[in-house]
């Protein structure tokens, strides 16, 4: 079944990886991507079936797991106790997307497009900065789940630190707009 998206158009500005030459800058998403790929077997993404958690449990806490209801609507099945910490709100059941302000939205909501109709992982590094002297560098890789032929349903997204910066709590919030996208690539399968 052709992905909904299948008339996305590939953004040409943002580069497009060959898996086989992708490895993510963060420890924690290499080990979840390698993980991602010990179930695929022999497919070109894994099945949600052979997901199993716990084999990943030591990295949950900064990851979402996502349900693709429409290319603006992921809803978030389970966010990580430190995302929660970090971003100050839980949003089980909500749209993910709603952690974004309109502009992020509106771009994340084209990117999702284009990797539901690729299909492709997408790898984002942003750097969140807080005030002069507070900087947090983030790498985000999206890794979508589907059945055979079928259209991505689900996707794990696992978010890493990459710098030692840190923003205090009360920054949190206003930290959201002061988001800047130093790198972005999709990552075909």
């Amino acid at each position: 079944m052709p992905s909904k998206a299948q008339n996305a158009k590939p953004d040409t500005e943002t580069p497009f990886l060959n898996i086989s030459d992708f490895e993510p800058k963060a420890s924690r998403n290499l080990e979840v991507l390698r993980y991602w790929q010990s179930i695929q077997k022999g497919r070109q993404m894994p099945q949600w079936p052979d997901f199993d958690p716990l084999n990943i449990a030591s990295h949950l806490s900064c990851c979402l797991i996502v349900e693709f209801e429409a290319s603006d609507f992921l809803r978030v099945r389970l966010m990580g106790d430190k995302l929660v910490e970090w971003l100050g709100v839980e949003f089980t059941g909500k749209n993910a997307l709603d952690i974004m302000d309109a502009a992020e939205h509106e771009d994340l909501v084209e990117r999702i497009k284009v990797m539901l109709g690729t299909p492709a992982l997408i790898r984002s590094v942003s750097l969140l900065q807080a005030d002069l002297f507070d900087t947090l560098i983030t790498e985000l890789v999206v890794m979508p789940f589907a059945p055979d032929g079928g259209t991505i349903q689900r996707g794990l997204i696992t978010n890493a630190r990459i710098d030692t910066g840190y923003i205090p709590s009360y920054q949190r919030q206003a930290s959201m707009s002061g988001r800047k996208r130093l790198e972005l690539e999709y990552i075909t399968l």
